[in-house]
């Protein structure tokens, strides 16, 4: 996978973990870069790992943003 700009922080982990998601989850290249451009857009290209004022709440966290019960279970797996 060619990328035209020069490397990032988020174009260096989608040239990393594009093919482990292929490799690992059976994800075409298309499907692959659908997970981690999501993930690129939730967290301002892997560069905020907290929701940015969020509206209420914590708001959400990790890659993913996630919130609420999502991000409680997020938590535990991270402990």
């Amino acid at each position: 996978m060619a990328l035209p700009k020069a490397p990032t922080t988020f174009r260096r982990a989608v040239l990393a973990w594009t093919p482990k998601l292929m490799a690992d989850f059976g994800f075409d290249e298309v499907g692959a870069a659908a997970i981690l451009g999501n993930a690129g857009h939730e967290s301002n290209g892997l560069l905020a790992m907290q929701e940015v004022a969020p509206a209420s709440g914590r708001g959400g966290l990790g890659a993913f943003q996630w919130t609420g019960r999502r991000r409680v279970a997020f938590e535990r797996w991270l402990a």
